[in-house]
């Protein structure tokens, strides 16, 4: 499960082989701008813009898929010792998305 997070080491590789097949989404623009970025992304695969209105709807009775559920909210926060395990892990690859993002745009 470790490295589903380190993806970033593989995106140059697919830019140089799949360049304008590749669209490249941050979590961060999805989440401040879905409708925005769901019309980008509809643009770019070629497929014509859903009714906004609609998508509205969908993405406001959609639940978030990145949350805890509330039997692992009983279990408390995560361990000090292993929330300093994980950035020291996953620090290196975290630090290199914003200039592998700044290179793809």
């Amino acid at each position: 499960r470790l490295s589903i997070g380190i993806y970033v080491c593989f995106v140059k590789d697919w830019y140089a082989n799949f360049k304008e097949n590749l669209a490249v989404v941050s979590l961060e623009d999805y989440s401040q701008h879905k409708v925005s970025t769901l019309s980008k992304l509809y643009k770019f695969i070629g497929v014509e813009d859903p009714n906004i209105g609609e998508l509205k709807a969908f993405l406001y009775q959609s639940k978030s898929k990145n949350s805890r559920y509330k039997v692992d909210k009983l279990k408390g926060n995560m361990h000090p010792e292993t929330r300093k395990l994980l950035d020291s892990f996953y620090g290196p690859s975290i630090r290199f998305v914003p200039a592998v993002m700044a290179t793809l745009r």
